[in-house]
């Protein structure tokens, strides 16, 4: 099937989907991932493994706009208002979630140490997608929304930190290299820095380049190539594409 079919079937079921879970009265983003798992490889199989890198564009360029738009409705005032709720909340989440997935991973369900902390590493992770979405679509807004919106921003850097933890543990585990604590925490930390630099230094050009827009399809345009570009010089620097775009 060609490329631009499986697109369209794509974007297509995934409307239906997201008008039959409205008549179920659930958010849209719920019948967007089970349009997702018909297409994919476990049922129809419709995205096949040879539509991967499409497949990995797409949810790039989705993930970009989502953190662009998350980046555009944080606020600084905000922050500093629940600043520690924000903080507490963050890493009782993340801790909370490694802990409890890395011990039913080692300790009930008995597998390897390396498995369990990387599984673990990786759910600790959240995807601010559908909380974006959700927030969206039924036009939330107050203390609650307020506070997901950074704790949503702020996972993704404690998720690369214990990623990057957990990676060096599995391999000390295995044997492949020695272990070095500095290394196990600078290093997501250069990534993390190296991300928000990035990005800071493409936002600034892009405020500024968007002075000088006058017309609304232009500011879509730029606004559109900002996002490619983000994620396109996150991608080649080995960086987080979420972290540059946000």
């Amino acid at each position: 099937m060609d490329i631009q079919i499986k697109l369209a079937l794509m974007i297509f079921l995934g409307i239906i989907g997201g008008k039959i879970s409205r008549r179920f009265k659930l958010p849209n983003v719920t019948g967007y991932i089970v349009a997702g798992l018909l297409l994919g490889p476990s049922f129809l199989n419709v995205l096949s493994e040879a539509n991967q890198p499409m497949v990995d564009f797409v949810n790039e360029f989705a993930l970009g706009i989502i953190a662009f738009s998350i980046g555009s409705e944080f606020r600084l005032e905000d922050l500093k208002k629940l600043g520690k709720d924000v903080f507490v909340i963050t890493v009782f989440e993340v801790l909370g979630v490694l802990i409890l997935v890395f011990s039913v991973m080692y300790f009930i369900l008995d597998k390897s140490f390396v498995f369990s902390i990387i599984i673990a590493s990786m759910s600790a992770a959240t995807a601010p997608a559908g909380t974006m979405m959700v927030i969206r679509q039924f036009r939330a807004y107050g203390p609650l929304t307020k506070t997901i919106l950074p704790v949503a921003a702020l996972d993704d850097v404690l998720g690369i930190i214990s990623f990057g933890v957990s990676m060096s543990l599995a391999k000390f585990a295995i044997g492949e290299k020695s272990l070095s604590i500095p290394m196990m925490i600078l290093s997501p930390l250069i990534e993390i820095a190296l991300s928000f630099l990035l990005g800071l230094l493409i936002g600034l050009v892009f405020t500024y380049l968007i002075k000088k827009v006058r017309s609304k399809d232009d500011e879509l345009s730029s606004i559109i190539t900002v996002i490619l570009l983000s994620t396109g010089l996150a991608n080649f620097f080995k960086l987080s594409p979420l972290l540059v775009a946000f």
